[in-house]
């Protein structure tokens, strides 16, 4: 019994390390993808922010798109809202500032 209590503490902690890696490669993937600017609720659905059904709709309630953007603003995404009042993320800021960390990286 203890013993599968702390395998499900562990795979809790190891697939928040995963999801949280995961999102960093799907964002610098999308900054080579996207540009000027993408939508923060199209970015929330692909890194996994907003729950979906099986065909692809938004769950009710669920306010992942407000999480998602307190994560993109954690991590230093530059946000700028557009014409139609939408939240949209600078992808050309954050292709230059992937392109830096990656060099400094490697540099070091």
């Amino acid at each position: 019994m203890f013993i599968e209590e702390v395998s499900d503490v562990v795979t809790f902690f190891l697939t928040d390390l995963y999801v949280e890696r995961m999102r960093f490669e799907a964002m610098k993937c999308m900054s080579r993808s996207y540009r000027p600017t993408l939508p923060v609720g199209y970015a929330a659905q692909i890194l996994g922010f907003v729950r979906t059904d099986s065909e692809g709709c938004m769950a009710d309630g669920d306010d992942g798109v407000e999480e998602c953007e307190k994560w993109l603003k954690a991590h230093g995404t530059v946000l700028s809202v557009d014409n139609s009042g939408e939240l949209q993320i600078d992808m050309k800021v954050l292709f230059l500032c992937v392109m830096v960390f990656f060099v400094l990286i490697k540099c070091s």
